[in-house]
């Protein structure tokens, strides 16, 4: 393809290997944002990022610098390679460099080819520059995300919701009971992960992240559906 090779040109575009967390951590710093924490926490960056001896990122590195251009970082939501679910992250191209405006665009093309994924999902992309990108350019399917919440009738003044009490409805919750979830090993021993949920997310994602973070403390709960099942964990 000629706009591939155009890009194969100038750019060396791959899977980040162990050696370049140094190289991704300062284009974090100085091309995303000054000061980030993943770039000057090198333990949290390798807990996000690191995968044996790989790191979840696609890079694009100019072939005659060596100057790291472009960054596609990702997370994965499973640890199952039948089911292998991405989320994105930094995606980003040095735009105070004389690099290919459509370099971003070009990593982004190259994800399944080079993660061997098999969806790659994204939430909060801008509305004015991504979307319009990735729907034209890459005919992804981009919606609006729906969100569910429970209201707190006794509030008479909300400060942030605009709230149209004519259209709430009094829905009946069936009772459950809720309890804080110390371990992981409850979830293991009592719930069921839906495995044909798309995108999938397994227990290994859930225990790195909400029980196994360095740098965050999460409170989880479940709600119990009876002695030995957890309907579900928030």
């Amino acid at each position: 393809r000629q706009s591939v090779n155009k890009f194969d040109e100038r750019y060396e575009i791959r899977l980040a290997v162990r050696d370049d967390i140094a190289a991704i951590m300062d284009f974090i710093g100085t091309v995303w944002k000054e000061g980030h924490i993943l770039s000057r926490d090198r333990e949290y960056f390798e807990f996000e990022f690191s995968d044996g001896d790989g790191v979840n990122f696609i890079l694009a590195v100019d072939r005659k610098t060596k100057r790291t251009e472009a960054v596609l970082g990702f997370v994965k939501s499973s640890d199952d390679p039948q089911k292998k679910d991405i989320w994105g992250s930094f995606w980003k191209v040095n735009d105070t460099h004389d690099n290919d405006k459509m370099l971003g665009i070009e990593l982004e093309k190259r994800v399944k080819e080079l993660t061997g994924c098999r969806y790659h999902n994204g939430i909060g992309i801008n509305p004015h520059t991504a979307v319009p990108l990735v729907r034209m350019f890459l005919r992804n399917t981009v919606k609006k995300m729906e969100h569910y919440y429970m209201l707190n009738h006794a509030v008479e003044e909300y400060k942030i919701a605009a709230v149209n009490r004519s259209v709430l409805t009094g829905t009946e919750l069936k009772r459950g009971k809720i309890c804080r979830i110390e371990n992981f090993d409850m979830i293991r021993e009592n719930f069921v992960f839906d495995e044909e949920q798309i995108p999938y997310k397994d227990g290994w994602y859930v225990e790195k992240k909400f029980f196994n973070n360095p740098r965050r403390n999460y409170h989880v709960y479940g709600i119990m559906a009876d002695e030995n099942r957890l309907a579900a964990f928030f």
